[in-house]
């Protein structure tokens, strides 16, 4: 993409998070400085139609997949001058991506956590609770001056691309951006992700955790012949991320109903004129085939990731199906599977719920109308093919969800 392409819209609205800090002063023993929370959301004026070259991103529900070295890709429209000059003539014509090893070792050498630390003449504030770093140990490639804003990415080895930070600073020592010893900071989304998701009315977070690759890096001295692994990464169908952004968004359950027998009556279903409104009857009668895992959990709201065996996918004998798991991100601290029947939970014959014609999306009754319940909807659309997933969807939660 180059600036010729680029479009401007107008923002409507803006939200800043409650616990966003942007301290930078000077001070007789030296700088101090802070940014924490460092990201926003806004509301455009018109809405962006997603084609084969524009979709959502989902946003990462949690890191713990994440290792030292784990590539990431950040992309922005910056200097591209090691001395992060913003003169016209030193800023793209291009949009820049470069992929960088996640640092997170690194930054937890140089930083104290959860307080500043005095490097050189600068006191900076680090939490690994919301910050993540990126960069190269050798230095020579990273983010610099006019990509604050810009995301970070996954480059998965499967699936569309999964965003987990946003480029919020640097080094504070000297304007230069190619430092060795200072790795790019980054804004951590999954901090953020109940309140963004609160906010924005629909789940935005990726269902599946991603697996990330390594060895892919633009950064000096990176001899690792990598070469295909780095270009399988990048093998995804755009169309099926729109078709993921769309189901994102239309995707629904509804506030848990008690009925006389003291059940919940949980229902979730795809909103077509939301999403699909320009879809094909074929592409929606296809969707209507997938089935919905239904969740519980008793510790209310959070980012807890759900291993369902892919077995609990498969149609028929389940001895032909894939022998491994799938792990989720769901918006439950604790997510347990809803059961066929019986009393209990997580027990080894979930509930998988089938299209109701009559009703017009995925219904099931849950015992007992605990108002300290919180539930979510988990949409499965399997290929007939070969048994695995073709597209999975997690619900907003519902039931008890305070204000994040």
């Amino acid at each position: 993409m180059n600036r010729t392409e680029l479009r401007t819209v107008r923002v409507l609205e803006v939200w800043i998070p409650r616990d966003y800090v942007y301290l930078d002063t000077q001070t007789p023993g030296g700088r101090i400085f802070r940014l924490s929370s460092d990201l926003a959301i806004a509301k455009l004026a018109e809405p962006l139609a997603f084609s084969d070259n524009v979709a959502a991103i989902p946003l990462s529900g949690d890191e713990s997949h994440l290792r030292h070295g784990s590539d990431l890709t950040a992309s922005g429209w910056g200097s591209i001058l090691g001395s992060g000059d913003l003169a016209p003539g030193h800023l793209p014509q291009q949009l820049q991506f470069v992929t960088l090893d996640h640092l997170s070792d690194v930054c937890d050498r140089m930083y104290n956590n959860d307080q500043y630390t005095l490097l050189g003449n600068s006191s900076t504030w680090y939490s690994r609770r919301e910050m993540l770093c990126a960069g190269c140990e050798m230095g020579g490639s990273g983010t610099c001056n006019g990509d604050s804003g810009g995301p970070l990415n996954i480059r998965s080895s499967g699936g569309c691309p999964v965003q987990v930070g946003v480029t919020s600073f640097g080094n504070h020592e000297r304007d230069v951006c190619d430092l060795t010893t200072f790795p790019s900071v980054f804004a951590r989304v999954s901090h953020l992700l109940p309140w963004i998701e609160h906010v924005v009315g629909q789940p935005v977070r990726s269902t599946v955790v991603p697996q990330p690759t390594t060895h892919c890096e633009n950064c000096l001295g990176n001899d690792n012949p990598a070469g295909r692994e780095c270009e399988q990464a990048q093998e995804y169908g755009m169309h099926k991320c729109v078709v993921q952004s769309l189901l994102a968004s239309s995707f629904i359950l509804t506030k848990p109903r008690c009925n006389k027998e003291g059940k919940h009556r949980l229902m979730a279903y795809i909103n077509f004129h939301r999403g699909f409104q320009n879809a094909p009857e074929v592409v929606k009668n296809r969707m209507k085939q997938g089935f919905v895992f239904f969740l519980r959990s008793d510790q209310g709201p959070g980012n807890g990731i759900l291993r369902i065996p892919s077995s609990y996918f498969c149609h028929g004998d389940r001895m032909t199906c894939p022998q491994s798991e799938e792990l989720i991100n769901t918006p439950l601290t604790n997510p347990q599977l809803l059961p066929a029947s019986g009393n209990g939970y997580g027990v080894a014959h979930p509930a998988k719920v089938r299209f109701n014609k009559d009703k017009g999306g995925w219904l099931h009754w849950s015992p007992g109308c605990s108002p300290q319940h919180t539930y979510a909807a988990l949409y499965v659309l399997v290929s007939k093919e070969s048994g695995h997933p073709v597209y999975l969807q997690i619900s907003l939660p519902v039931g008890r969800v305070p204000p994040p």
